[in-house]
């Protein structure tokens, strides 16, 4: 199979039912003609929802780590539509010069329910990590950030100095914070 074709999704999590549940997402996949593979990294630091030093180093670390194909950065608390896969297989397909895919997301926190992916509405915030899938080489070349919202500012770096690599897919193929936080 071609790297062409290769999805690297991952987890980092602190919750271990949630990576459980983003597996399921994944097997629940329409028929495609990706290879998926999922790497669950269970983060070895205390919860740092700011996103200090340790954290950012350990996300260069992991993405850094992909050497061929797509990347996907899905947290613990994200699901994947199960359209996604055969959308992006595609789209590679359809959009050869492309090094980065942007989709809509559901999103319970958003103006009704949603986030849909629009050129030049990259920034913290805007995008989750779960809304993008990049080629392995874009996802390396600037590490993760610290502070709050470190996912939209890692994004939003990448599309401004990659801005003709993005694709925007209106598509909604993502659901964040889909796992119910009382558990």
């Amino acid at each position: 199979m071609s790297d062409r074709l290769l999805l690297t999704i991952i987890t980092p999590t602190i919750r271990p039912a949630g990576a459980i549940e983003v597996a399921c997402s994944i097997a629940q996949a329409a028929p495609h003609r990706l290879e998926i593979r999922h790497i669950v990294a269970h983060y070895p630091y205390a919860p740092d929802p700011a996103c200090g030093l340790e954290r950012a180093a350990w996300a260069t670390d992991l993405l850094k780590g992909v050497r061929d194909g797509w990347v996907l950065w899905v947290d613990d608390d994200n699901r994947l539509h199960p359209d996604l896969p055969a959308r992006l297989a595609w789209l590679i397909q359809n959009c050869p010069d492309a090094w980065a895919f942007v989709f809509g997301c559901h999103y319970p926190e958003a103006h009704e329910g949603r986030i849909i992916a629009q050129p030049g509405i990259m920034r913290a915030g805007s995008v989750d990590g779960g809304q993008v899938v990049l080629w392995w080489w874009l996802a390396q070349q600037q590490p993760w950030p610290t502070g709050e919202c470190a996912d939209g500012h890692y994004l939003s770096g990448l599309y401004r100095a990659h801005r003709e690599a993005f694709v925007f897919v209106p598509d909604l193929l993502t659901y964040h914070n889909h796992q119910v936080w009382a558990q």
